[in-house]
Protein backbone atom coordinates (compact mmCIF):
# COMPACT_ATOMS: atom_id res chain seq x y z
CA UNK A 1 0.00 0.00 0.00
CA UNK A 2 1.17 3.48 -0.82
CA UNK A 3 2.31 5.98 1.56
CA UNK A 4 2.30 9.58 1.78
CA UNK A 5 5.98 10.97 1.68
CA UNK A 6 6.82 14.84 1.83
CA UNK A 7 10.48 15.92 0.53
CA UNK A 8 12.57 19.11 1.75
CA UNK A 9 13.74 21.92 -0.16
CA UNK A 10 17.26 20.91 0.19
CA UNK A 11 16.47 17.39 -1.93
CA UNK A 12 16.59 19.17 -5.21
CA UNK A 13 20.00 20.88 -4.58
CA UNK A 14 21.46 17.83 -3.91
CA UNK A 15 24.63 16.83 -6.78
CA UNK A 16 23.29 13.22 -6.57
CA UNK A 17 19.51 13.97 -7.42
CA UNK A 18 21.05 16.91 -9.92
CA UNK A 19 23.10 14.21 -11.77
CA UNK A 20 19.66 12.31 -12.75
CA UNK A 21 17.75 12.63 -15.40
CA UNK A 22 14.14 14.60 -14.72
CA UNK A 23 12.17 11.31 -15.47
CA UNK A 24 14.31 9.11 -13.20
CA UNK A 25 14.42 11.80 -10.28
CA UNK A 26 10.31 11.78 -11.12
CA UNK A 27 10.80 8.10 -11.31
CA UNK A 28 12.89 8.11 -7.60
CA UNK A 29 10.25 10.61 -5.86
CA UNK A 30 7.44 7.97 -6.82
CA UNK A 31 9.47 4.59 -5.50
CA UNK A 32 9.13 6.10 -2.28
CA UNK A 33 5.55 6.39 -2.03
CA UNK A 34 5.76 2.60 -2.49
CA UNK A 35 8.57 1.65 -0.46
CA UNK A 36 7.26 -0.09 3.09
CA UNK A 37 8.27 2.14 6.46
CA UNK A 38 11.85 0.80 6.02
CA UNK A 39 12.44 2.38 2.71
CA UNK A 40 12.66 -1.05 0.72
CA UNK A 41 10.70 -1.84 -2.01
CA UNK A 42 11.07 -5.65 -4.94
CA UNK A 43 13.73 -4.93 -6.93
CA UNK A 44 11.36 -5.25 -9.97
CA UNK A 45 11.25 -2.53 -12.77
CA UNK A 46 7.88 -4.02 -14.07
CA UNK A 47 6.45 -3.69 -10.48
CA UNK A 48 7.46 0.05 -10.51
CA UNK A 49 6.93 0.38 -13.86
CA UNK A 50 3.09 -0.37 -13.38
CA UNK A 51 3.23 1.53 -9.63
CA UNK A 52 4.75 4.90 -10.78
CA UNK A 53 4.38 4.58 -14.64
CA UNK A 54 1.18 3.05 -15.18
CA UNK A 55 -0.44 4.66 -18.19
CA UNK A 56 3.26 5.92 -19.54
CA UNK A 57 4.48 4.22 -22.62
CA UNK A 58 7.52 2.73 -20.90
CA UNK A 59 8.83 -0.41 -21.09
CA UNK A 60 10.12 -2.18 -18.03
CA UNK A 61 13.72 -1.86 -19.84
CA UNK A 62 13.28 1.80 -19.96
CA UNK A 63 12.56 2.10 -15.61
CA UNK A 64 15.48 -0.35 -14.70
CA UNK A 65 17.62 2.41 -16.83
CA UNK A 66 16.04 5.08 -14.53
CA UNK A 67 16.95 2.72 -11.66
CA UNK A 68 20.64 1.97 -13.32
CA UNK A 69 20.88 5.84 -12.43
CA UNK A 70 19.73 5.77 -8.44
CA UNK A 71 21.70 2.83 -8.19
CA UNK A 72 25.06 4.72 -9.63
CA UNK A 73 24.77 7.93 -7.65
CA UNK A 74 24.40 5.65 -4.48
CA UNK A 75 20.69 6.91 -3.84
CA UNK A 76 19.89 3.16 -3.68
CA UNK A 77 21.56 0.05 -3.34
CA UNK A 78 20.30 -3.75 -3.73
CA UNK A 79 19.82 -6.91 -1.12
CA UNK A 80 18.85 -9.87 -1.19
CA UNK A 81 16.85 -12.44 1.53
CA UNK A 82 14.87 -15.42 0.66
CA UNK A 83 15.70 -15.82 -2.90
CA UNK A 84 14.50 -12.57 -3.96
CA UNK A 85 16.24 -9.13 -4.40
CA UNK A 86 14.99 -5.95 -3.02
CA UNK A 87 15.87 -1.86 -2.97
CA UNK A 88 16.94 0.27 -0.25
CA UNK A 89 16.96 3.89 -0.09
CA UNK A 90 20.34 4.79 1.52
CA UNK A 91 18.80 8.11 2.57
CA UNK A 92 15.50 6.36 4.18
CA UNK A 93 16.99 7.00 8.02
CA UNK A 94 16.14 10.39 7.82
CA UNK A 95 12.58 9.68 7.65
CA UNK A 96 10.50 10.21 10.60
CA UNK A 97 8.13 6.95 11.54
CA UNK A 98 6.96 6.62 14.88
CA UNK A 99 6.00 2.78 14.96
CA UNK A 100 7.06 1.92 11.05
CA UNK A 101 5.83 -1.34 9.82
CA UNK A 102 7.08 -3.33 7.43
CA UNK A 103 6.25 -5.55 4.13
CA UNK A 104 9.34 -6.88 3.42
CA UNK A 105 12.67 -8.11 4.90
CA UNK A 106 14.62 -5.20 6.57
CA UNK A 107 17.72 -3.85 5.45
CA UNK A 108 20.18 -3.87 7.55
CA UNK A 109 20.44 -6.61 9.55
CA UNK A 110 21.95 -9.18 7.91
CA UNK A 111 24.76 -11.41 9.07
CA UNK A 112 28.55 -10.09 8.24
CA UNK A 113 29.17 -13.83 7.43
CA UNK A 114 26.48 -14.90 4.87
CA UNK A 115 26.99 -15.15 1.68
CA UNK A 116 26.83 -11.93 -0.85
CA UNK A 117 25.19 -12.56 -4.48
CA UNK A 118 27.00 -10.70 -6.95
CA UNK A 119 24.59 -8.78 -9.45
CA UNK A 120 25.17 -8.59 -13.14
CA UNK A 121 25.45 -4.38 -13.19
CA UNK A 122 24.87 -2.96 -16.89
CA UNK A 123 27.94 -1.18 -17.74
CA UNK A 124 26.44 2.08 -17.40
CA UNK A 125 26.21 1.10 -13.37
CA UNK A 126 28.89 0.89 -10.72
CA UNK A 127 28.34 -1.88 -8.70
CA UNK A 128 26.17 -1.41 -5.92
CA UNK A 129 26.75 -2.78 -2.11
CA UNK A 130 24.16 -6.22 -1.75
CA UNK A 131 23.56 -7.85 1.14
CA UNK A 132 21.88 -11.24 2.28
CA UNK A 133 19.47 -10.79 4.74
CA UNK A 134 19.20 -13.74 7.17
CA UNK A 135 16.17 -12.83 9.30
CA UNK A 136 12.43 -13.61 8.03
CA UNK A 137 10.25 -10.73 7.24
CA UNK A 138 8.00 -8.92 10.11
CA UNK A 139 3.81 -9.06 9.38
CA UNK A 140 2.81 -6.38 7.29
CA UNK A 141 0.67 -3.79 8.77
CA UNK A 142 -1.15 -1.03 6.64
CA UNK A 143 -1.80 0.56 9.52
CA UNK A 144 1.44 3.08 10.01
CA UNK A 145 0.94 5.63 12.65
CA UNK A 146 2.79 8.14 11.15
CA UNK A 147 2.54 7.57 7.08
CA UNK A 148 3.29 11.03 6.70
CA UNK A 149 7.00 11.30 6.37
CA UNK A 150 10.09 13.73 5.64
CA UNK A 151 12.58 12.59 3.58
CA UNK A 152 15.70 14.30 3.77
CA UNK A 153 18.25 13.88 0.75
CA UNK A 154 21.73 13.87 2.98
CA UNK A 155 22.75 10.71 1.46
CA UNK A 156 25.75 8.72 3.11
CA UNK A 157 27.05 6.84 1.04
CA UNK A 158 26.21 3.54 -0.14
CA UNK A 159 27.78 1.42 2.45
CA UNK A 160 25.64 -0.82 5.15
CA UNK A 161 25.65 0.15 8.40
CA UNK A 162 25.61 -2.35 10.58
CA UNK A 163 26.29 -5.48 9.11
CA UNK A 164 30.35 -5.07 8.96
CA UNK A 165 29.63 -4.42 5.05
CA UNK A 166 30.95 -0.38 4.47
CA UNK A 167 31.39 -0.52 0.43
CA UNK A 168 34.01 -2.42 0.21
CA UNK A 169 34.30 -6.13 -1.22
CA UNK A 170 33.93 -9.17 0.82
CA UNK A 171 37.08 -11.84 0.21
CA UNK A 172 36.84 -14.93 -2.02
CA UNK A 173 34.83 -15.89 -4.73
CA UNK A 174 32.39 -19.10 -4.59
CA UNK A 175 32.15 -21.05 -8.12
CA UNK A 176 28.57 -20.59 -7.31
CA UNK A 177 28.43 -16.95 -8.01
CA UNK A 178 28.22 -15.66 -4.48
CA UNK A 179 31.12 -13.43 -2.82
CA UNK A 180 31.99 -15.44 0.82
CA UNK A 181 33.79 -14.13 3.86
CA UNK A 182 37.22 -16.03 4.17
CA UNK A 183 36.05 -16.98 7.33
CA UNK A 184 32.38 -18.14 5.81
CA UNK A 185 31.64 -21.67 7.52
CA UNK A 186 29.60 -23.81 5.13
CA UNK A 187 26.42 -23.27 6.88
CA UNK A 188 26.81 -19.40 6.64
CA UNK A 189 25.83 -20.44 2.50
CA UNK A 190 23.00 -19.65 1.68
CA UNK A 191 20.72 -21.47 -1.06
CA UNK A 192 21.91 -20.94 -4.59
CA UNK A 193 18.91 -18.42 -6.59
CA UNK A 194 16.83 -20.48 -9.01
CA UNK A 195 17.06 -18.39 -12.02
CA UNK A 196 13.08 -18.27 -12.42
CA UNK A 197 13.23 -16.77 -8.94
CA UNK A 198 16.55 -14.01 -9.30
CA UNK A 199 15.26 -10.42 -10.37
CA UNK A 200 17.41 -10.38 -13.55
CA UNK A 201 19.34 -6.97 -14.07
CA UNK A 202 17.94 -5.66 -17.57
CA UNK A 203 20.42 -4.15 -20.35
CA UNK A 204 20.13 -0.72 -20.91
CA UNK A 205 19.29 -0.21 -24.39
CA UNK A 206 21.79 2.68 -25.04
CA UNK A 207 24.64 -0.09 -23.75
CA UNK A 208 25.73 -1.22 -27.34
CA UNK A 209 25.71 1.91 -28.69
CA UNK A 210 27.77 3.76 -25.76
CA UNK A 211 30.46 0.97 -25.78
CA UNK A 212 30.76 1.25 -29.59
CA UNK A 213 30.84 5.52 -29.34
CA UNK A 214 33.07 4.84 -25.68
CA UNK A 215 35.73 2.73 -27.38
CA UNK A 216 36.28 4.41 -30.61
CA UNK A 217 36.53 7.97 -28.36
CA UNK A 218 39.05 6.15 -26.54
CA UNK A 219 41.12 4.95 -29.23
CA UNK A 220 41.19 8.66 -30.70
CA UNK A 221 41.51 10.83 -27.70
CA UNK A 222 42.90 8.52 -25.44
CA UNK A 223 40.85 8.98 -22.49
CA UNK A 224 37.17 7.85 -21.76
CA UNK A 225 34.23 10.15 -22.67
CA UNK A 226 31.85 11.67 -20.27
CA UNK A 227 28.63 9.81 -19.29
CA UNK A 228 26.41 11.56 -17.65
CA UNK A 229 22.34 12.19 -17.35
CA UNK A 230 22.50 14.07 -20.31
CA UNK A 231 24.30 11.98 -22.49
CA UNK A 232 22.00 9.19 -21.52
CA UNK A 233 19.31 11.20 -22.75
CA UNK A 234 21.00 12.27 -26.33
CA UNK A 235 21.65 8.61 -26.58
CA UNK A 236 18.00 7.56 -26.21
CA UNK A 237 17.23 10.20 -28.86
CA UNK A 238 20.01 9.02 -31.17
CA UNK A 239 18.62 5.52 -30.85
CA UNK A 240 14.87 6.69 -31.77
CA UNK A 241 16.32 7.84 -35.17
CA UNK A 242 18.23 4.91 -36.56
CA UNK A 243 17.40 1.05 -36.19
CA UNK A 244 18.84 -0.62 -33.39
CA UNK A 245 21.09 -2.92 -35.34
CA UNK A 246 23.25 0.17 -37.11
CA UNK A 247 23.25 2.11 -34.36
CA UNK A 248 26.71 1.26 -32.63
CA UNK A 249 29.11 1.03 -35.89
CA UNK A 250 27.54 4.42 -36.74
CA UNK A 251 28.07 5.91 -33.18
CA UNK A 252 31.87 4.51 -33.95
CA UNK A 253 32.32 5.85 -37.26
CA UNK A 254 31.49 9.06 -36.32
CA UNK A 255 34.21 9.21 -34.04
CA UNK A 256 36.52 8.06 -36.36
CA UNK A 257 35.59 10.93 -38.93
CA UNK A 258 38.09 13.12 -39.39
CA UNK A 259 35.15 15.89 -40.46
CA UNK A 260 36.54 19.56 -39.62
CA UNK A 261 33.26 20.31 -37.66
CA UNK A 262 33.24 17.18 -35.93
CA UNK A 263 37.06 17.62 -34.60
CA UNK A 264 36.11 20.75 -33.86
CA UNK A 265 33.32 19.87 -31.08
CA UNK A 266 35.43 16.94 -29.90
CA UNK A 267 33.01 14.61 -31.60
CA UNK A 268 30.50 15.25 -28.75
CA UNK A 269 27.35 13.31 -28.50
CA UNK A 270 25.42 16.02 -28.77
CA UNK A 271 26.86 16.15 -32.90
CA UNK A 272 26.17 12.06 -32.67
CA UNK A 273 21.94 12.95 -32.61
CA UNK A 274 22.26 16.35 -34.83
CA UNK A 275 23.77 14.40 -38.11
CA UNK A 276 21.88 10.77 -37.24
CA UNK A 277 20.85 10.26 -40.73
CA UNK A 278 23.57 11.97 -42.89
CA UNK A 279 26.35 10.23 -40.61
CA UNK A 280 24.03 6.55 -41.29
CA UNK A 281 24.06 7.54 -45.50
CA UNK A 282 28.09 8.06 -45.52
CA UNK A 283 28.35 4.99 -43.45
CA UNK A 284 26.07 2.82 -45.90
CA UNK A 285 28.00 4.33 -49.02
CA UNK A 286 31.09 4.92 -47.56
CA UNK A 287 31.36 8.64 -48.88
CA UNK A 288 31.88 11.44 -46.13
CA UNK A 289 31.00 14.61 -47.48
CA UNK A 290 34.11 17.34 -46.59
CA UNK A 291 33.16 21.14 -45.86
CA UNK A 292 35.07 21.69 -49.49
CA UNK A 293 33.13 19.28 -50.96
CA UNK A 294 30.14 20.87 -50.00
CA UNK A 295 31.48 24.02 -51.31
CA UNK A 296 31.95 23.58 -54.51
CA UNK A 297 28.53 21.38 -54.48
CA UNK A 298 26.67 25.05 -53.68
CA UNK A 299 28.96 27.23 -56.10
CA UNK A 300 28.01 24.56 -58.87
CA UNK A 301 24.69 24.70 -58.23
CA UNK A 302 24.77 28.51 -57.86
CA UNK A 303 25.86 28.93 -61.51
CA UNK A 304 23.70 26.65 -62.66
CA UNK A 305 20.67 28.74 -60.96
CA UNK A 306 22.22 31.59 -62.59
CA UNK A 307 22.76 30.57 -66.44
CA UNK A 308 19.72 28.20 -66.46
CA UNK A 309 17.12 31.15 -67.66
CA UNK A 310 19.83 32.57 -70.42
CA UNK A 311 20.37 29.56 -71.68
CA UNK A 312 16.85 28.49 -71.83
CA UNK A 313 16.13 31.57 -73.78
CA UNK A 314 18.96 31.05 -76.14
CA UNK A 315 17.49 27.55 -76.72
CA UNK A 316 14.52 28.84 -77.61
CA UNK A 317 15.93 30.64 -80.52
CA UNK A 318 17.81 28.35 -81.79
CA UNK A 319 15.43 25.65 -81.93
CA UNK A 320 15.70 23.46 -85.65
CA UNK A 321 18.70 25.01 -86.05
CA UNK A 322 20.75 21.75 -85.29
CA UNK A 323 22.11 23.31 -81.52
CA UNK A 324 23.46 21.32 -78.55
CA UNK A 325 21.46 19.40 -76.44
CA UNK A 326 20.06 21.55 -73.93
CA UNK A 327 20.83 19.31 -70.84
CA UNK A 328 24.43 19.55 -72.00
CA UNK A 329 24.35 23.36 -72.43
CA UNK A 330 23.02 23.54 -69.16
CA UNK A 331 25.78 21.51 -67.57
CA UNK A 332 28.29 23.54 -69.69
CA UNK A 333 26.93 26.76 -67.89
CA UNK A 334 27.30 25.52 -64.57
CA UNK A 335 30.59 24.09 -64.91
CA UNK A 336 32.30 27.28 -65.65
Amino acid sequence: MARIRTTKPEFYTSEQVMNLSIPARFAFQGLWTFCDDGGNHPASAKTLKAEVFPSDDLTSTQVQALVDEMLEQGLLVIYAASGKQYWHVTGWHHQRIDKPSYKHPKFGEASPLAAVPIPETSPTTAAPVVAAVSNPPEPFSDDSPNALGTFHHGVEGIGVEGIGVEGSRVEGTGDDGFRLSADAPPAARPAKLSKSKAVEQEKPKTADVWEAYSSAYAERYGVEPLRNAKVNALLSQFLSKLPVDEAPAVAAFYVRSSNQFYVAKGHSVAMLLADAEKLRTEWVTGRQTTATQARLADRAQSNFNAFAPLIAEARMRETGQGGRNYDEDLHAAAAK
